[in-house]
């Protein structure tokens, strides 16, 4: 974590975060209110500093205050070592205020943000992680003469500010890869996708019938056990395990002690599946079709398994029917709401009007479907490694400027 003399560019110097900083620690205000009022300022708490959105307003008197150029940090939480620049407010409790003395304020925060992996996984406590102050403020920090200080940050913010746009860009490609998808199932389970090929093979109508008519048993709520029973023995699915319609890996599925009619009563099989009864309302109803099943596996009781009538349902047609915008609508047009959780019983998922094509279309329309889809994942995947490259590429730019080679030596040494 030292810095030696010998590895610093020429004219720099080294000293301890401890020496360029004062700091202090926030606290809960005595009182917070909603709307803004004489002798009461702009709560900072940690939503506040991650989102710069301000719902509460302290008590002056009663908080310790920072500036916009104050340094903040989450000291406390699953974000410790955070960094931010420019609030004005009352700090929070898990919030500690730098205000740098001998040293550009910019310079200094883009510092501790080049320390953010190190901070944070360096933390002490074993609940709720805080900063460790022994690490923290023994930081060495390289300092460049004041006027590099400042070109190193004008560099940092053009660099930076370019990274952070191709971040922005990048965002928004999971969105539009689900309006994609849910297009294409919507185009699927509406008849749009094989309007061409039904007109071609001069195919039937479709049949609009009731869910129920499609299951060969079920729909049967799932098993419920305590969690000491958990440990080992039998797979069990939950709710958890499973999204968009596909159950996400069979090897972390948890396990439990059950006996041999609870296994035979709750028991998976290739072909069934799965809808969620119970859970917030942007999740209830979110289906799955078990496949590539290799050994025993329950379900829990959140959920209800359903096995279909092959011979008029395909499994991967009616699911991606009820992962659709169509499908969840008519799973959820009878819920029931509760605090903070919605709810669907058997009769409701029986009642759900399914729109049902020949069996011969709905494989034309699955296979349709999954090759859409296999495109969809190929544009995921490149986004996923440019997520990558440009999340490391902030951390790659910032050590850089902390070992004096963003700025070039003779540049800084001109001014």
């Amino acid at each position: 974590m030292g810095v030696e003399m010998s590895e610093l560019p020429d004219g720099w110097t080294s000293c301890k975060l401890k020496e360029l900083v004062s700091y202090k620690k926030g606290t809960k205000p005595k009182s917070l209110i909603k709307e803004p009022k004489a002798e009461y300022t702009p709560y900072i708490d940690i939503k506040a500093f991650e989102k710069k959105e301000i719902r509460q307003y302290a008590q002056k008197a009663s908080s310790k205050l920072a500036t916009p150029n104050d340094i903040l940090v989450v000291w406390d939480g699953a974000r410790s070592g955070l960094a931010g620049l420019g609030m004005e407010g009352a700090i929070g409790s898990t919030i500690m205020a730098l205000t740098p003395s001998r040293v550009d304020k910019c310079y200094i925060y883009n510092f501790i943000r080049s320390k953010y992996d190190l901070i944070n996984t360096n933390h002490k406590g074993t609940g709720i992680p805080h900063v460790k102050p022994e690490l923290f403020w023994e930081l060495d920090v390289p300092l460049p003469p004041i006027h590099e200080q400042k070109l190193i940050v004008a560099k940092l913010d053009k660099l930076l500010g370019k990274v952070d746009a191709a971040k922005a860009r990048l965002d928004r490609i999971p969105v539009l890869l689900k309006r994609f998808r849910q297009s294409v199932l919507s185009a699927a389970v509406t008849g749009e996708l094989t309007k061409e090929w039904r007109e071609r093979n001069d195919c039937v109508e479709w049949s609009t019938l009731s869910f129920v008519e499609s299951m060969k048993d079920g729909p049967q709520n799932g098993l419920y056990k305590p969690q000491e029973s958990y440990g080992e023995g039998v797979r069990i699915l939950r709710i958890d395990n499973f999204y968009d319609g596909k159950i996400n890996d069979w090897t972390e599925l948890k396990r439990l002690k059950l006996n041999e009619q609870e296994k035979e009563n709750y028991g998976l099989q290739n072909d069934d599946i799965v809808v969620n009864r119970v859970n917030s309302m942007p999740f209830l109803g979110k289906s799955a079709l078990v496949r590539n099943l290799e050994e025993p596996c329950v379900f829990e009781s959140n959920m209800m398994r359903i096995k279909l009538n092959i011979e008029m349902a395909y499994p991967e047609y009616v699911i991606y029917y009820l992962n659709s915008m169509v499908g969840l609508k008519e799973l959820r047009k009878n819920a029931k709401h509760a605090v903070n959780q919605s709810s669907i019983n058997q009769q409701d998922v029986k009642s759900a009007v399914i729109q049902l094509p020949p069996l011969e279309e709905q494989k034309e329309i699955v296979r349709r479907v999954e090759k859409l889809f296999k495109h969809a994942d190929k544009i995921e995947e490149r986004y996923n490694k440019a997520k990558e490259y440009t999340d490391k590429l902030t951390q790659s730019i910032l050590a850089k400027a902390f070992r004096g080679e963003l700025v070039p030596q003779q540049e800084g040494q001109r001014i």
